[in-house]
């Protein structure tokens, strides 16, 4: 029985490695993730240090970003450490490889979650059958997929917070030094990172106290429970303790030093994180900010995970496990479900109630919601299964209607997860954009793309080619405010333009929700998309998720899942039906004393009475 678990198991994890490692130069090296791409940029910059005094020297440590010209670095730098050490180890430290490395370590990071979550429900629930189909859930969950093809930091963090999951389910289990210093090693190293999990300490916390009480209520005589009380106490300091001196170790870019008792946090490392929380809190207001307005907290993300990240069945049935385990918490005291849930249920609402809730924040607990559905179907299972006596007599056919029902989710998990991976079996909507344009404009003819997003056509690989597109280019900028002077500029801009590009959906999918401060680029897309402008579409790029010969638009999906692998681009050109006075009176036709310029933030604390006043008469009847 061990050798089949150990043979399924391996299979998992090949089929893990499959999706993980396909299509890993899936843009061809155009750099088109733009965290991706500032993290390449400096790990170009970054050396390795000459001793261990300069590592943890932060006015002096090559490894530091804010030495090698990037002040401003919010990302655990653990990750870009480990990727410079493999690309120097390798020879791939320029520009144009070292996010390979990247993407290799992230991929690896995926594969070890597997293995990880294997173990951590061998360990907890203590049936096989539990621990690899939980194994299997994750490994075709999408969006840890998805990330796997990521050089970022979010698939380590993951690797290292479910081995603390694990770590601190053996605490569970056995009450020792060791298992507690695991779990301050493993969180220490989690939060070297990225920082924002931090809030796995209130696990910490939780369960050490669940210990302590079982604990306290095992020992006799009140000496021994004080002693209980103390030991759990003193380890719980001592895991924090290890967590602090870990995470000392594995960023001190966040510590003055010089020295490694030099402990004072570092003055630019604060600076840098104050600025990430204003920006994450939306006080501070920019574009990328925009496509937050009035998310509708913990639902948003809730069904952004479901859908998109893990497919419906294995998101609504993680979930459906997740509140079965708490009621079993509550009714009957099953230890053994407070990890995965208290993990989920901490990081979901901290995270889902903040202002940017981006899919990417909550992949720590995708482990754990794979281990709740795995947990949830097989308890399923078993109850179906003590009325086979009762199927067998009235329906003959029931096991089977049964066991199919059963393979059912599994089956759609697995499909979704194929349909998903076609993305990476074709070339990058953008390279296949790029050549069509190379292809079909000429060199007297002008381009217009839009800031904020990649400029097409992308510049060709091979200098040799004739095939070069050397049109005037022209930078659309949708992202300043409506007013009379953009609209001049924008009209001047059209009257030259003969090819727009949309790269993406991020400037046309983002800006509406701003509508009194954005109304005539409103009205620019409406007109763009409907003809009225005079441009029509000759050419459209997508890359959906697909599978015999079905395709799942992720349009509605949050931008970021689908503009850095897979943007829809769509192309536009001039016709005779185009005249500059049309160009005016479309997007004219816009009451400038209505509009406001109004943070996302403050649109989406407006009263649904104030919304709907601010959103009125913003255009005007001439």
């Amino acid at each position: 029985m061990r050798k089949f678990r150990q043979l399924f198991l391996a299979i998992i994890l090949l089929l893990g490695s499959a999706f993980a490692f396909t299509g890993l130069d899936w843009d061809e090296g155009y750099h088109l993730h733009p965290d991706e791409r500032f993290l390449t940029m400096v790990e170009t910059d970054m050396s390795w240090p000459e001793s261990l005094g300069q590592y943890f020297d932060e006015t002096e440590s090559p490894l530091n970003p804010r030495n090698v010209g990037w002040p401003y670095f919010v990302y655990g730098t653990l990750t870009t450490t480990i990727v410079k050490g493999l690309s120097i180890l390798v020879g791939m430290e320029g520009y144009d490889e070292v996010y390979l490395v990247g993407r290799v370590f992230s991929g690896v990071c995926f594969l070890g979650t597997i293995f990880l979550v294997y173990l951590f429900t061998a360990k907890v629930y203590r049936d096989p059958r539990v621990s690899l189909l939980a194994s299997f859930f994750f490994a075709c969950s999408v969006l840890p997929i998805q990330n796997a093809h990521f050089f970022t930091v979010d698939s380590a963090c993951t690797l290292f917070i479910t081995a603390a999951c694990y770590a601190l389910a053996r605490t569970q289990r056995r009450t020792s030094v060791g298992n507690f210093f695991l779990v301050g090693l493993f969180f220490g190293l989690a939060m070297a990172t990225k920082l924002s999990i931090f809030t796995f300490a209130l696990v910490v916390t939780a369960i050490g106290f669940d210990v302590m009480r079982i604990r306290v209520k095992r020992a006799r005589g009140k000496t021994k429970k004080v002693k209980s009380v103390l030991l759990v106490f003193t380890l719980l300091l001592l895991s924090g303790m290890a967590s602090f001196m870990v995470f000392r170790i594995a960023q001190p870019d966040a510590f003055k030093g010089p020295g490694f008792w030099g402990l004072s946090l570092s003055d630019r490392w604060m600076d840098n994180i104050l600025d990430a929380r204003d920006l994450m809190n939306g006080e501070v207001d920019t574009p990328p900010g925009h496509q937050w307005t009035n998310r509708t907290p913990l639902w948003f993300p809730w069904k952004n995970m479901v859908i998109w990240g893990m497919g419906v069945p294995l998101g609504i049935l993680g979930w459906l496990g997740w509140a079965a385990a708490l009621v079993a918490i509550i009714r009957s005291g099953k230890r053994e479900h407070l990890i995965p849930v208290i993990w989920v249920g901490i990081l979901f609402f901290h995270q889902g109630t903040q202002w940017v809730k981006s899919m990417r924040y909550f992949l720590p607990i995708y482990p754990m919601l794979a281990v709740l559905a795995s947990w949830a179907l097989w308890r399923f299972w078993d109850s179906l299964a003590r009325m086979w006596n009762y199927w067998d007599r009235r329906w003959p056919m029931g096991r089977v209607a049964m066991a199919a029902t059963f393979a059912l989710i599994p089956l759609i998990t697995f499909l979704w997860a194929c349909a998903f991976m076609s993305i990476y079996l074709t070339p990058h909507t953008r390279v296949r954009a790029s050549e069509w344009m190379r292809a079909n404009i000429t060199t007297n003819e002008s381009i217009a793309n839009e800031h904020w997003d990649d400029a097409l056509p992308l510049p060709e690989k091979n200098p040799d080619s004739r095939r070069r597109v050397r049109s005037e280019s022209i930078t659309f900028e949708w992202y300043a405010d409506d007013s009379k002077i953009k609209l001049r500029q924008t009209l001047e801009k059209l009257d030259r333009t003969d090819y727009i590009v949309l790269s993406s959906n991020r400037l046309y999918d983002s800006i509406p929700r701003l509508p009194m401060r954005f109304p005539m680029t409103i009205a620019y897309y409406n007109a763009l998309f409907n003809g009225e402008l005079g441009f029509e579409r000759v050419a459209e790029f997508t890359s959906y998720p697909g599978l015999f010969g079905l395709t799942f638009p992720d349009q509605s999906a949050e931008e970021a899942f689908s503009v850095y692998d897979h943007p829809r681009v769509q192309i536009f050109k001039k016709t005779d039906r185009y005249s500059p006075q049309n160009a005016a009176v479309i997007l004219g036709r816009v009451n400038w004393d209505r509009v406001r310029r109004l943070s996302a933030r403050e649109a989406t604390e407006l009263s649904d009475q104030e919304w709907r006043e601010m959103t009125q008469n913003l255009h005007s009847k001439e």
